[in-house]
Formats: structure tokens, C-alpha cells, sequence
């Protein structure tokens, strides 16, 4: 017990030390485009965005801060280790030997945070430096997400679509674009890490189609990712090399965010409404045996244009399989004939529609299950 209440006193002081943070948590996925606004998109324009706004922070501690803080910090740690190891031992001589073994070895272990300290932080020269360097590659981060866009639309989006500079939308539509994508970097800028000594790259990016007929913003997106830290001369080494290879990474995930939600990603997927399970052991007793299904809409218009979506229904006494079907123009349906009698069901639907000319399927809902009534 001794030997593990230091060890893991030993990966707490390492840790501290470190400077390790959890990372942020998962945003979600941004809602899928509709059907609807898809079907707009003719000749497409593609703008990306000028300079961005760029703040680069100098608030980090420099080589003999780093140093000091990381010794006091690994020592104290150490020592309320060792001491509260002693305490725990319940035999004097061991208390002692033990409390005596962390006053001996309190130096060194806080002698180790200080050259850890030292040979992770700059100094000051070499943030400012570093900086400087970082803001004048930053300029070229517009340029890098177009790359990043032009070779996720080349995998084949269904539309025609030319990257133009900074012309206005209607000298876009004096040339036979009906719509605009504009992908903007709205801001890069960096922040302390846990530890202080490293600095964090946070983006902020959005994208917003536009048609050009009218000026109305048909999409409007807004992405937020982040570079986890490192130090500024790090960042700045050889041309700033590992900066821009975790921003192509940022920007080539950001370009098929875009891609995906606007031409490849289904479209919203329905949910069933009625009749619904209950909870995941439990299912829905029904009163009749000719239930009246009920459904979220595609891209929630609950009154679809007649033609333009076919829901599929499937319900069937086992659960794997696709039992009686059923293919309708809107989001709701009850059979003719009664099912049977005081039998469990599992039920579930998509939605079949067309984009840019192609038939395509949402995904199938989650599957839902009822019990009909049973005779008396």
C-alpha cells in the first residue's frame, strides 16, 4: 500500500508538472442541410476569407518562473505524499523512517521540477521572437484552407463550382453563379495551457451559402477547434513546420464538415414519434391493434410536397427483420388490416428523396417496438 500510495504520488507530481488538461469536449456534428435548400445550388461561387484576426499571447511563464513554480510544485506534492504515507502506516519507526525518506528526497524531486521547468518554458526573448514568426505564417492561412477545400470538393460534389477572389455577389451573378459558399477564418488565436509554459491555438471559423437572386443566406455554419499546446519556439521551429501540418489537419477536417453537410452528409434522419418505447426494457401497450404510426418529417416540414419524399415503414414481429412495408408521401400511417393480437412489434422508417438529381435514403430511425392488445 506504502509503495503505491508513492508511486502514485511520483505521477501526480509528474502530471502537475506537465501541465496535462482534459481536452474540451466533442461539439457536435452542425445540423444537416435540407433537401430544399440543396436543390438551390446550381453554379456555385466559392469564397474564402481575407487575413484573419490574429492575437498571439505573451502571458507565459519564462525559463526561471517556469523553474521555480514547477520546483515548488513537484516538492509540495512529494512531501504531502510522503507525509501522508507516514500517517498511514499506523508504526511509529516506519512513520518516522518514511517522513524522514521525503524530508531527504523533498530537494531532489523539487530539483527535478526545476529542470523540467527550465527546459520546457522559454524565454523571453524566444516567445517574442517565436511569435513574430508565427504571426507572418498565419497570413498565409487562408491560402492553405482553400487547398484544404478545392481537394475535398475534387472527391466529386454533384455541382459545378469555381473558387473566385473577392468579387462581389453581384458581379457573381452577372457571371451565372446563382450561389455563394463563403468559408471565412474569423480568428486564430493562441492561450496559456494548464501549465503556462505552452501555448494553445484556438480557431474559429464559419461558412454561410448565399443565393445570389435575392442576398439571403441560405446556411450559416460556425466551426470552433483547437490545437493542443506546445511551446512558442516549438511552434516557430523550421518555418513553423508542425504549426502548419496541425493546421492543414484542422482545415482538411473543416472542409469536409462543409463538404459533407452541404452535399454529402443525409439529410435529417426522421425519428418515430408514435407508438414509441417507453424506456429500454419496457415497451408501449396498445389499446388497438391498428396503431397509428407517427413520425418526425424530413428536414421538419410536416407538410412535404407530394412527391418529393416517400417514407418507408417497416414493422414486423422480429426484430431484425424488415417485416410489412409501406411507402407514403407523409409522416404518418395506420394499416388497414389489424395486426395481430398480443404480439410484440418493432417498427421503424426512412425517408427516400432526391438531390441534385440523384435518389438518395436517409438513414432508418431508431428502431421502436409496441405490444398490441390482447383478446380477452
Amino acid at each position: 500500500m506504502r509503495r503505491f500510495h508513492l508511486t502514485f504520488t511520483l505521477v501526480a507530481a509528474i502530471l502537475l508538472l506537465s501541465g496535462c488538461a482534459s481536452l474540451p469536449g466533442a461539439h457536435p456534428a452542425p445540423p444537416a442541410t435540407s433537401t430544399e435548400v440543396r436543390n438551390q445550388i446550381g453554379l456555385l461561387a466559392v469564397r474564402t476569407s481575407g487575413q484573419p484576426r490574429v492575437h498571439l499571447t505573451a502571458d507565459l511563464d519564462t525559463k526561471g518562473k517556469a523553474a521555480g513554480k514547477t520546483a515548488l510544485a513537484a516538492g509540495s506534492v512529494w512531501l504531502g505524499g510522503t507525509a501522508q504515507a507516514a500517517a498511514e502506516t499506523g508504526e511509529p519507526i516506519s512513520a518516522a523512517f518514511m517522513l524522514g525518506f521525503g524530508l531527504i528526497t523533498t530537494p531532489i524531486v523539487a530539483a527535478g521540477g526545476a529542470l523540467y521547468g527550465a527546459s520546457a518554458a522559454d524565454t523571453k526573448d524566444a516567445i517574442e521572437d517565436g511569435n513574430a514568426i508565427i504571426q507572418r505564417t498565419l497570413d498565409f492561412a487562408p491560402e492553405r484552407l482553400a487547398h484544404a477545400l478545392d481537394a475535398r470538393f475534387q472527391e466529386g460534389i454533384p455541382v459545378s463550382y469555381e473558387f473566385v477572389g473577392n468579387i462581389s455577389n453581384s458581379e457573381l451573378q452577372r457571371r451565372g453563379f446563382n450561389t455563394v459558399l463563403d468559408v471565412a477564418i474569423r480568428s486564430i488565436t493562441s492561450t496559456p495551457d494548464e501549465s503556462r509554459m505552452h501555448a494553445t491555438f484556438n480557431l474559429l471559423n464559419d461558412a454561410s451559402l448565399t443565393r445570389l437572386t435575392d442576398n439571403r443566406h441560405l446556411v450559416t455554419r460556425e466551426f470552433y477547434d483547437q490545437i493542443k499546446g506546445k511551446a512558442v519556439s516549438t511552434w516557430a521551429a523550421n518555418d513553423c513546420e508542425t504549426l502548419l501540418g496541425k493546421l492543414d489537419e484542422k482545415y482538411a477536417q473543416l472542409a469536409s464538415q462543409v463538404g459533407d453537410d452541404l452535399f454529402f452528409r443525409p439529410s435529417v434522419r426522421v425519428q418515430g414519434i408514435a407508438p414509441v418505447s417507453t424506456g429500454p426494457f419496457r415497451t408501449t401497450k396498445l389499446k388497438s391493434a391498428q396503431p397509428k404510426f407517427r413520425w418526425s418529417a424530413m428536414d421538419g416540414d410536416q407538410t412535404a410536397r407530394q412527391g418529393e419524399i416517400l417514407y418507408e415503414i417497416s414493422y414486423s414481429t422480429k426484430k431484425n427483420q424488415v417485416g410489412a412495408t409501406h411507402h407514403i408521401g407523409v409522416p404518418y400511417f395506420q394499416p388497414q388490416e389489424a395486426l395481430q393480437a398480443c404480439r410484440k412489434y418493432y417498427w421503424k422508417v426512412r425517408a427516400h428523396y432526391r438531390v441534385f438529381g440523384e435518389a438518395r435514403s436517409s438513414e432508418w430511425s431508431p428502431v421502436n417496438r409496441f405490444k398490441t392488445s390482447c383478446e380477452k
